[in-house]
């Protein structure tokens, strides 16, 4: 067997390998998950038998019972809330921060993004004490508004740090091209920015959904009041109350309808989670100019992609994954320019 062999052959058992150890602790970490779900469908006196044994029969009854047995309706209209307003503080604040943290440079910059970037290192439950106290000074327990505040407040400093990243990889001739024809700031960062820094601004909404679904301790010092309170609060006490009643069945079908808002949240994230096209970059860019998408056939017989703006007699074109500015051409440069049909 020659070296070469010997090479290939050590590379098909390290990818093997590989593959045998990730298959593993995918099983590990989802037979926890599988269990909870088969176990929702199991009676009491199955699961007290063998608690992993598979059940017999579908007990839709134990969905019934997690339902009436506690306010676990009233526990995810709550959470809703207060998760919906979290994203609508944190998109509407995070994102136009983080743009003048990245492009504009003033006194004072880079130490606010210091302190935001240490800021992350601070939990809520560090500060608790004090927090409760601020709260409860301004008459804001108990309140699922106040609540949603709290917790965009806790996510803003990481969502400052991911959307920084994004933006700052965004090549700054979109925002010039935008501004040949006068789009000012808003409208740069609402047509060309935002749909360019997509994938960022889903990971930041998707992080701190399940962050604000999930709390636990903050929502328990917060929220005493029983109508005002989040779902995972809702399941302590569940937990507590089928603990001693031994209805795991209801208990673990508490649990799965707690899965199902966290699946729905991440199978649209995975749809949205996808880099832009390029042609959607570019095309994001015609909109908000007198820009022409178009295809230029060089005279010596290179094809390039590009923007075509009428005023300035230009062609602007782009090249790899980032499309940043490759060169810019008179529009005699070319024999032939066509516009892509389905843009401006």
């Amino acid at each position: 067997m020659t070296s070469n062999q010997k090479s290939i052959l050590r590379m098909k058992i390290f990818k093997w390998g590989t593959r045998i150890l990730l298959i593993i602790i995918a099983i590990i970490m989802l037979f926890p998950l599988i269990w909870n779900i088969y176990s929702a469908f199991k009676t009491n006196t199955e699961f007290l038998s063998n608690p992993f044994s598979l059940p017999s029969g579908l007990e839709w009854d134990n969905f019934a019972r997690a339902i009436q047995k506690s306010d676990l309706g009233a526990n995810i209209g709550n959470s809703l809330f207060v998760v919906l307003e979290t994203l609508v503080i944190l998109v509407v604040c995070a994102i136009p921060c983080s743009y003048c943290l990245v492009r504009y440079k003033f006194f004072g910059a880079k130490i606010i993004l210091t302190v935001y970037m240490a800021a992350i290192f601070i939990q809520a439950t560090y500060i608790m004490i004090p927090l409760f106290l601020q709260m409860n000074s301004f008459n804001l327990l108990n309140n699922r508004a106040a609540i949603g505040v709290l917790y965009a407040t806790m996510q803003f400093p990481f969502a400052i740090f991911l959307l920084t990243g994004f933006m700052r990889s965004i090549p700054r001739d979109y925002e010039e091209a935008a501004m040949i024809d006068g789009c000012g700031p808003v409208g740069i960062l609402r047509h060309v920015i935002v749909p360019m820094a997509k994938p960022g601004i889903v990971t930041v909404c998707m992080i701190s959904a399940m962050s604000a679904w999930n709390e636990y301790p903050v929502a328990l010092v917060m929220l005493t009041d029983d109508t005002k309170q989040t779902l995972p609060l809702g399941l302590a006490n569940l937990y507590e109350v089928q603990k001693y009643a031994t209805d795991w069945g209801a208990l673990f079908a508490a649990l799965v309808l707690a899965l199902v808002p966290t699946v729905i949240l991440f199978l649209i994230g995975q749809k949205c989670q996808v880099h832009t096209p390029a042609c959607y970059h570019l095309d994001s860019l015609c909109r908000v100019s007198s820009g022409k998408l178009v295809i230029g056939i060089h005279r010596n017989g290179h094809i390039s992609i590009g923007c075509f703006f009428h005023q300035l007699r230009k062609f602007i074109c782009y090249s790899g994954v980032n499309l940043n500015v490759r060169s810019i051409h008179c529009h005699d440069q070319f024999d032939l320019l066509i516009t892509i049909p389905g843009f401006p």
